[in-house]
């Protein structure tokens, strides 16, 4: 019987490769970001040119390692296609098998539900498939699975170094790295002001020598890194994201309302005069706000939450990850389809996890929406086609929806029952 569960998962592990070969082979260049990469390394192997300062550059610095060294091998387009496709299957291929020892030994699953995330996670990236390989976010997706499952004291070296890879690839372990150090089994004091103040030291401490490296690359960029980065936060709502559903659907109702689109970093975004400025307001901050409160929240109930077995405080600390990074996609002005790359592993593995219908019903449909949305009608989108309007909002329905649901299982937590 053993045997027999352990083949199931291997065939699903097959069928999952199978998936990914098929997307390499037979789906098309489709709004890539490998016309940017592949510019940015012709550039700096060419001419010499310096990442930010002489041509824009939108990552931070260990991004440009994983865009360039194609063109070491080959300048032509196809071949850097191909390379990075190969470089970045190995990362997919990494965050299935880290999923798997994180549903083993974390969430303590079967085989029979590790072969099941596996065949769920296939189908959901079947429909991502023109985002997979042709972004970074997967490396995104590895380092959050790889955090969750570096969560003991005795492997703080270990998540000192995926928080700092991750910050110099995209920032986002900036963010998550806080709840790590609050619920740490090891970390001090019982109260709210000294376990708060060592967080906030461990936390400063973690990411000084992603600082240096920064701090670095800003000076061999003449201060350009600075202005490239914050580039980010200039960015107005962009089409996709929740804030801008409610505006399309306001002009459905409302046709005479004005609503004027601009193309700007990399993307359209809502020209600033069409959003109010209680809106302009709310889209920036209203994250930001929600993302300190759930700190302080976190850092009130610590205590408590470590009298828990490390097994449970570990399925705790996933769940507080998972949820803060579907809040982040909800929250936030700009909602790019990568984004769901970054979830999409461990949203699979709580639908196995979970006994729970309705988390099994709302994240296919959303990965579905997401390839409807984007893979099939973007262009519909910009145009404003009400159908599209309609299904894209649905999908940002359904992911606060999500986020609802995964506070309220962090909410009502049994350090008894199963998660």
């Amino acid at each position: 019987m053993e045997w027999k569960k352990r083949k199931i998962l291997i065939g699903s592990l097959i069928l999952f490769a199978l998936t990914r070969l098929f997307i390499s082979l037979f789906y098309s260049r489709y709004i890539s970001d490998l016309e940017v990469f592949h510019y940015s390394a012709l550039q700096s192997l060419n001419l010499g040119a310096r990442a930010y300062r002489d041509y824009f550059f939108p990552y931070p610095p260990l991004s440009l390692l994983l865009t360039n060294w194609p063109v070491w091998i080959s300048h032509a387009f196809p071949t850097y296609r191909a390379l990075f496709h190969m470089s970045f299957f190995v990362v997919e291929l990494s965050l299935v098998l880290a999923s798997l020892r994180l549903g083993r030994r974390v969430l303590l699953l079967t085989d029979r539900q590790l072969s099941a995330f596996v065949l769920l996670y296939a189908g959901l990236g079947f429909l991502q498939g023109h985002l997979l390989y042709d972004r970074l976010d997967l490396g995104i997706a590895l380092l959050l699975v790889l955090s969750a499952l570096a969560f003991q004291p005795e492997r703080r070296v270990r998540s000192f170094l995926i928080w700092n890879l991750g910050f110099l690839m995209k920032f986002m372990p900036l963010f998550w790295a806080p709840y790590s150090l609050l619920l740490s089994p090891s970390a001090p004091g019982r109260t709210f002001l000294r376990r708060t103040l060592a967080a906030a030291g461990a936390f400063a401490l973690t990411f000084v020598p992603s600082l240096g490296v920064l701090a670095v690359f800003a000076w061999w960029s003449d201060g350009a890194l600075v202005h490239s980065l914050g580039e980010h936060g200039a960015r107005t709502i962009q089409i996709e994201s929740t804030w801008a559903s409610g505006f399309f659907v306001l002009k459905q109702i409302f046709p005479a309302m004005e609503l004027n689109l601009i193309s700007k970093w990399g993307a359209q975004h809502i020209a600033p005069e069409s959003i109010p400025a209680v809106v302009n307001f709310l889209s920036r901050y209203l994250g930001w706000m929600l993302w300190l409160g759930s700190l302080v929240a976190c850092a009130v109930k610590a205590p408590r939450l470590r009298e828990l077995s490390r097994a449970r405080l570990g399925v705790f600390h996933f769940q507080t990850l998972v949820t803060f990074v579907v809040g982040f996609m909800a929250t936030q002005r700009v909602l790019s389809p990568q984004y769901f790359l970054w979830v999409m592993a461990p949203l699979a593995l709580l639908c196995v996890a979970k006994r729970s219908w309705h988390l099994r019903l709302v994240v296919p449909a959303m990965y579905v929406l997401t390839y409807i949305g984007f893979d099939l009608r973007y262009y519909a989108l910009v145009n404003l086609d009400p159908a599209t309007i309609l299904i894209v909002a649905a999908r940002n329905a359904l992911l606060l929806v999500l986020f609802a649901y995964l506070i309220r299982s962090l909410v009502r937590f049994n350090a008894r029952k199963p998660i």
